[in-house]
């Protein structure tokens, strides 16, 4: 029977609160010489992170074929940003 070599390095997909944990945990065995989190929005924190932009709710679905697109908004300055919308909203963190 021929071992495996050691994993030396993981990913983690997605910075929300599991990702994050994730990390936290892996960081904490001390075993791995990298853990890489990737994310596809510019802030951790995953439903969590409320944005002020809003999206029609989608009824959870087994369709995996759906892939979350971000909306767009001009911001203050004027330029065109683009956001994926959490379903966070802003009194209930508070």
């Amino acid at each position: 029977m021929t071992s495996l070599p050691p994993i030396t390095r993981v990913a983690i997909i997605g910075a929300g609160a599991s990702g994050l944990v994730a990390a936290r945990a892996l960081l904490a065995q001390k075993c791995f010489d990298a853990i890489d989190v990737y994310e596809q929005r510019s802030d951790v924190g995953g439903v969590w992170n409320h944005t002020v932009q809003t999206a029609p709710i989608r009824i959870p679905s087994t369709d995996f074929n759906i892939v979350e697109e971000p909306v767009e908004y001009i911001d203050e300055g004027g330029e065109i940003r683009r956001v994926y919308v959490s379903a966070m909203y802003d009194s209930l963190g508070v």
